[in-house]
């Protein structure tokens, strides 16, 4: 149960397009202390092949943050946008992108577009604050019913369940997350 990994990286590409000027120059942002677990490297590979797939002249930055304290990922966020000063936007391959959009807000840093995952408080606060331009989001509740509901066919019943089953890929915006059913 959950998203299709590769497929929601490919979305996430298409969405962090959608403000770049000339300079072509984006992040992929892994703020986990394993930065390279099978669901990160699956959302990285589709992000990455969103502009491969279309000869897209983009120079993809790779960010790991290992340590998921707010002065830790200022600190790297700090140092990545020192050295990549032409950055036009950030995906972030998880929930903490409200991290992200809370050192854009303290640094004044509106002209970069930030995507990232998932429908929490934190995230639709600066979502409906215009610092978070897209949230991907793949109802999580219906994914703990559906997770339920087959372990009820296979033991109660004796059914057979299907072994794979993909949520669909959510986009939230500010001008639709007040509609959006976990």
């Amino acid at each position: 149960m959950g998203p299709h990994l590769f497929q929601s990286g490919y979305v996430g590409a298409k969405l962090s397009t959608y403000r770049l000027k000339e300079k072509h120059k984006v992040a992929v942002v892994n703020i986990s202390k394993e930065t390279d677990s099978y669901n990160y490297l699956q959302i990285e590979e589709g992000f990455r092949s969103y502009f491969k797939d279309r000869n897209l002249p983009i120079e993809i930055v790779r960010i790991d943050i290992k340590d998921t304290d707010s002065l830790s990922v200022a600190r790297d966020l700090t140092r990545a946008l020192h050295e990549h000063a032409d950055i036009e936007a950030i995906f972030v391959t998880n929930s903490r992108v409200f991290s992200v959009a809370a050192f854009l807000e303290k640094n004044k840093r509106s002209d970069i577009s930030l995507i990232g995952y998932d429908y929490l408080k934190e995230n639709i606060a600066y979502l409906n604050k215009e610092l978070i331009d897209f949230l991907i989001c793949h109802k999580p509740e219906e994914q703990g019913y559906r997770g339920l509901m087959a372990l009820y066919q296979t033991l109660v019943l004796g059914a057979p369940v299907e072994k794979t089953h993909f949520m669909p890929i959510d986009i939230v915006t500010k001008e639709n997350q007040a509609f959006y059913q976990n």
